[in-house]
């Protein structure tokens, strides 16, 4: 079963999140806070990770750009979940995401793009 790290400040995002993902056959950890991020990875070993814009104060795209310097998360997949910006505004910004996914989103939406990435050979 394919991992999925989720780290959004938001628990209920978090918690819908990860009831939708394992509805499709995903294995799904949660964090809402930048310092759980580190070790969730460190022990959940993702396959891919839906990352808020804004973690806390933290900007996700920074964190993104971080996260491709580390070994252990160089080629995952991260996707950007945003609220509060356009997001032809986030991909014209320098960035090392995959992609966007606005909130709200449709929860088909956020299945299909998760299986671009993540194939999931459950299904």
């Amino acid at each position: 079963m394919k991992k999925i790290l989720i780290a959004d400040d938001d628990q209920d995002i978090v918690d819908a999140t990860t009831l939708v993902l394992e509805s499709a056959n995903y294995q799904c950890c949660g964090v809402t806070q930048l310092a759980a991020l580190t070790q969730a990875i460190d022990e959940f070993q993702p396959d891919l990770i839906i990352l808020d814009f804004m973690l806390g104060s933290n900007d996700g795209l920074q964190i993104t750009n971080q996260l491709r310097e580390k070994e252990a998360t160089m080629f995952t997949p991260i996707i950007i979940l945003t609220g509060s910006f356009d997001i032809d505004e986030l991909r014209d910004r320098p960035h090392k995401a995959n992609d966007f996914i606005e909130k709200p989103f449709q929860l088909e939406h956020l299945i299909n793009t998760v299986a671009s990435y993540l194939p999931n050979d459950e299904e």
